[in-house]
């Protein structure tokens, strides 16, 4: 998802953002649109001894509505800040991607 081997932990990062192609496959004069909630969690692995499941931090949500397909944006700035700072091992993100009712806002 993002390759921060290349930034120096003194580089400022002012903006990080992930983006995501969302595909409407449909008769779009028949379609009302829906609503995506989608959600990227950091996975934190625990401690090697440790008996515990992974931890997971959300790292950035947004509900999409759409009748086209699109670019949506989500901004992971304090994330990318972290893994430039720690860069211990690789960092393992992953995206939840969730129907809504279309009636909730």
């Amino acid at each position: 998802m993002f390759n921060v081997t290349s930034v120096g932990r003194d580089e400022d990062i002012y903006l990080a953002e992930l983006r995501l192609l969302t595909l409407v496959e449909t008769d779009r004069s028949l379609y009302d649109g829906i609503n995506r909630r989608v959600t990227v969690y950091e996975v934190r692995a625990p401690p090697a001894n440790s008996t515990t499941a992974a931890d997971y931090q959300q790292i950035a949500s947004k509900l999409i509505y759409g009748r086209t397909s699109g670019w949506e944006t989500l901004t992971v700035t304090e994330a990318v800040k972290r893994w430039v700072r720690l860069r211990t091992t690789a960092q393992v993100t992953q995206m939840s991607f969730a129907l809504c009712d279309s009636l909730a806002v």
